[in-house]
């Protein structure tokens, strides 16, 4: 697993040393090695050289690219095959299950790293998502009457169980990287591996316009491609999986850990995670990352929706979200030095009053170009926000403590997502208006940017 806690070390000058647990049954005590063991455990640390660390990034930055692609398949694609099969209203409905599946993963994820290693689990990831991506494909086939579209709806919705532990996964890679990357360089290999979210908006949404109806235009044939797109997609992750230095990368994070335990003095033992998220800090860096992501993907699933209605072609809705995928990942050029230039504060307060912008757009017209513009815009609002909270939040907990905290954060995170993108057709159709759903999601991104300037004025130092 990802070792993200690479920027703290020791106790915070904010923390209550009483509320440490005492050394005991309930304390997991490590071995740290000493002496001659202390050295080695010094020299593996450093032992990693800069161009093997940053082909093992790149690799990351690709199965983010992979990960990536396949949900956004999935938004294009399923969401309009689902409101095809069923109605408008429940058009959202297996897309919300994937990302359900993987909230309730994000506890599973660690604890498989821990008792398998991360090369198995991220490869079982992947196959888990070529096992969905073929239900999908045979969802689409098994397309005829009525009785056979509630049938494939079911499947639709069945093929995104297992991709939901894919989702899971790929949305660890953002901390995976921590165990490649020293803590000078954390900014930037994060906005490295979100940066691959580029190259999935080619793969993604824009390969599906050409594959929706490679194996024809009926009805049982419709939007099959685009699922054999989607296969390829996961099978593409699983070869660069395999091809991680995940051995050696769990090897340095051991002895990071060994070496940061060996600092600490006998009282520094692991928090509560209960202790943790009650840190003003900690709770907005949690918060900032969960307003940022939801309120982008409820904008980015029902944007197809909208356009639907509105008149314009399955090309047209996806060059907008293709174009919002490019605005969401070309920005981590640059991001992560803006972060480490500007502190994070200032990162997320900017994405936020960006996404605000954005959202902004969509009430001006209903044409092509504010769908394009609007969309764009707010995946350059999200890259600021939410590399700027991931970043904060590998600074506000300890080594021996990531691997709850980064679980219970992707299950906050993930979840709310999840509840949103699930919701997210019922409420379009509920307030039948694209203008009011935009409003309400307006709302909610001004409540974050109050928030950032709270935080940035009173929370920070708490």
């Amino acid at each position: 697993m990802a070792s993200s806690g690479a920027g703290y070390s020791g106790v915070s000058p904010h923390d209550d040393e009483s509320k440490l647990p005492p050394r005991g049954k309930d304390v997991e005590m490590v071995e740290v090695p000493v002496g001659p063991d202390a050295k080695k455990a010094d020299a593996v640390v450093e032992e990693m050289p800069f161009e093997q660390m940053l082909k093992n990034v790149l690799l990351l930055s690709c199965c983010w690219c992979y990960g990536i692609a396949a949900l956004f398949v999935n938004v294009s694609t399923t969401t309009l095959a689902a409101k095809d099969m069923k109605s408008k209203a429940t058009a959202t409905v297996p897309l919300g299950v994937m990302l359900i599946v993987g909230a309730l993963s994000t506890t599973v994820v660690p604890r498989f790293v821990a008792a398998f290693g991360s090369r198995t689990t991220f490869l079982a990831s992947a196959m888990l998502g070529v096992i969905g991506a073929l239900v999908n494909f045979f969802a689409i086939r098994n397309r005829g009457d009525d009785d056979d579209d509630a049938m494939s709806f079911l499947m639709l919705s069945l093929g995104a169980i297992p991709q939901g532990f894919t989702y899971a996964c790929t949305n660890n890679y953002r901390f995976a990287v921590m165990m490649f990357s020293p803590p000078e360089f954390a900014s930037r290999a994060i906005a490295l591996v979100v940066l691959g979210g580029t190259a999935a908006a080619g793969i993604g949404p824009e390969l599906s316009k050409f594959t929706r109806t490679a194996m024809g235009d009926d009805v049982d044939e419709e939007h099959a491609g685009s699922y054999l797109l989607l296969l390829a997609i996961y099978a593409a992750l699983l070869l660069t999986v395999l091809v991680v230095d995940w051995g050696r990368a769990e090897e340095i994070a051991a002895a990071k850990k060994a070496k940061a335990l060996a600092a600490q003095s006998e009282d520094e033992q692991p928090r509560p995670v209960r202790d943790i998220f009650s840190q003003p800090a900690f709770m907005s860096a949690v918060a900032f990352q969960t307003i940022s992501y939801s309120a982008m993907g409820a904008i980015m699933a029902a944007t197809p929706l909208a356009m639907a209605a509105d008149g314009f072609s399955f090309a047209e809705s996806t060059t907008a979200i293709t174009c919002h995928m490019l605005g969401m990942f070309i920005p981590s050029l640059f991001s992560g030095q803006v972060i480490k230039k500007h502190g994070t504060d200032k990162s997320i307060f900017g994405g936020f009053l960006i996404l605000l912008l954005g959202a902004c757009v969509f009430f001006t017209s209903r044409e092509l170009a504010s769908y394009i513009v609007g969309l764009t815009v707010v995946g350059v609002g999200w890259n600021f926000s939410f590399v700027g909270a991931t970043t904060l939040l590998t600074t506000l907990y300890r080594p021996c403590e990531k691997t709850e905290v980064q679980a219970y954060n992707d299950l906050v995170v993930v979840g709310v997502l999840a509840l949103l993108m699930f919701t997210t057709s019922f409420l379009l159709a509920a307030v039948g208006s694209w203008d009011v759903f935009v409003a309400i999601h307006v709302a909610y991104i001004a409540v974050a940017l109050a928030w950032t300037a709270l935080y940035v004025v009173k929370l920070k130092d708490l």
